[in-house]
């Protein structure tokens, strides 16, 4: 069992479609014959396969699979974290990451159970190098210039 400190991160799935896409937003994604790719066992795929009502996830082993299916147009959109699709567009001239998201998710430090002093610790380091931009350079000093700093924690 763990305890968790207050996220550093906020995880944002949403969707890159290829150049060319007629699919403009999120509320063009849910239709029939759209093929989006996951991959296998994600969040990304349980959130989507609950969601999506006419949509077919295709699903596979790797991200680098997905970049490819994309690449080959055999599939009509990537479903997964926007610092990864960000790095797909990259590679995919004229590709797109949609804007907003579909989910958001924070993501925090867990620390074991009932182990009060460490998780006091853990919530005043994260805040704090939130605050004062730590999180923030090491995201972009990593490339992840896209990446969400969770917001602070109110203190009541």
């Amino acid at each position: 069992m763990m305890d968790f400190g207050p996220a550093y991160y906020v995880l944002e799935l949403t969707y890159l479609v290829p150049e060319g896409s007629p699919i403009r937003a999120q509320s063009d994604i849910d239709r029939p014959n759209v093929r989006i790719a996951v991959a296998e066992g994600s969040v990304t795929a349980s959130n989507r396969e609950r969601a999506l009502k006419n949509a077919t996830l295709v699903r596979f082993k790797t991200l680098a699979e997905i970049l490819e299916q994309v690449r080959a147009e055999k599939v009509d959109v990537a479903a997964a974290g926007r610092t990864t699709l960000v790095g797909f567009a990259a590679q995919l001239p004229g590709a797109r990451v949609l804007e907003g998201a579909f989910h958001r998710e924070g993501v925090a430090v867990g620390v074991p159970k009932n182990r009060l002093a460490a998780l006091a610790y853990v919530t005043e380091f994260i805040e704090t190098a939130k605050a004062s931009g730590v999180v923030r350079r090491a995201f972009d000093d990593a490339g992840l210039k896209d990446a969400v700093v969770a917001p602070p924690v109110s203190r009541r």
